[in-house]
């Protein structure tokens, strides 16, 4: 991997691009160079999830009045009460977003962002959706109010409104995300653990060599993206780094870098994995006592996840107690 010149479209980020990022930048980055294609990217049930949340979002649609709409028209209608359904592009030239959100709520020149959703509770990208489209509908907006959006939501069959606020966090995570997609496109992305199709199938091999040899914290049970980029940001890129440290320090210093829930505990979980990790076997959790005293069978399943090696491990113990 290695830096690029960006055109000037390349710099544009939608909020399919900010969406496909959320979910996995390597798939993303191998999405956006050419390497795969979106097919590759969802399997059949998550392809049957975004046809079912077309056709309703086809059925709201289907629900309002339909108007026509010409380039000269809209800017006046900006500027009513009326709720949009199907909107054209808008874009923010400035920052260099773009995006057509499934509505607007045009609230006399506010223009809040309306997205549907045919799942019952907002989600965490829901949100991140809603907040990244209040920034491309800026340069329309003739009225200033706090940044908000909606989200019509399927409950019982029926479609309903939710107001969401969009609050600094939201935008300021959502700037970040549009910088860090503009630096995918330049640089690449590093492979992590990631429980997508793309990580854990079609690239698995090639995403376990690469988070092995570099001794990636996320191969670490219970470190996902955020306590990873918070380990990463306090100095321990690797699982070698956090073996000797003190718990307390750890969990101060991944506190300051902003995750949270992070306390002595978890770190020490951590480390113990890390040992194992390290020595490539086993290690038992301080004062824990083995649970049976009578004569019993342990059966161990493990597998090996060495790529070009899969294989699963049965190791079989008889013991008797005293």
């Amino acid at each position: 991997m290695f830096g690029r010149r960006l055109s000037g479209r390349q710099q544009w980020v939608s909020k399919t691009d900010l969406s496909r990022w959320y979910r996995c930048p390597f798939a993303f980055w191998l999405l956006e160079s050419g390497q795969i294609t979106f097919p590759e990217t969802v399997s059949a049930f998550q392809m049957s999830l975004i046809r079912t949340g077309q056709d309703y979002q086809d059925l709201v649609e289907q629900s309002g009045t339909p108007v026509v709409i010409s380039p000269g028209d809209l800017s006046a209608l900006l500027e009513t009460e009326i709720t949009i359904l199907g909107t054209p592009l808008f874009e923010n030239k400035q920052l260099k977003l773009c995006g057509c959100p499934d509505g607007i709520d045009a609230a006399s020149g506010v223009l809040y962002p309306v997205e549907i959703k045919s799942h019952r509770a907002p989600t965490h990208l829901d949100r991140l959706e809603l907040a990244f489209y209040w920034l491309p509908l800026q340069p329309y907006r003739t009225r200033q109010a706090p940044a908000a959006g909606v989200l019509i939501l399927r409950r019982g069959g029926r479609p309903v409104r939710v107001d969401v606020p969009v609050t600094s966090a939201l935008l300021n995570e959502v700037r970040q995300m549009i910088g860090e997609v503009r630096s995918a496109r330049k640089n690449g992305v590093i492979p992590r653990v990631c429980g997508c199709l793309v990580c854990s199938r079609a690239r698995r091999d090639e995403v376990i060599q690469s988070v092995t040899e570099r001794k990636d914290v996320p191969m670490i049970l219970g470190v996902g993206r955020v306590y990873s980029a918070a380990l990463e940001a306090a100095g321990f890129a690797t699982w070698d780094t956090l073996i000797c440290c003190d718990p307390q320090e750890v969990a101060q210093a991944v506190t300051q870098a902003g995750a949270r829930g992070c306390g002595p505990v978890k770190v020490a979980a951590w480390q113990l994995h890390a040992r194992a990790l390290a020595s490539g076997l086993p290690e038992f959790r301080p004062g824990v006592r083995w649970p049976l005293d009578g004569p019993y069978i342990a059966i161990d399943l493990e597998y090996d996840v060495t790529p070009g090696n899969d294989h699963i491990w049965l190791h079989v113990a008889a013991m008797r107690g005293s």
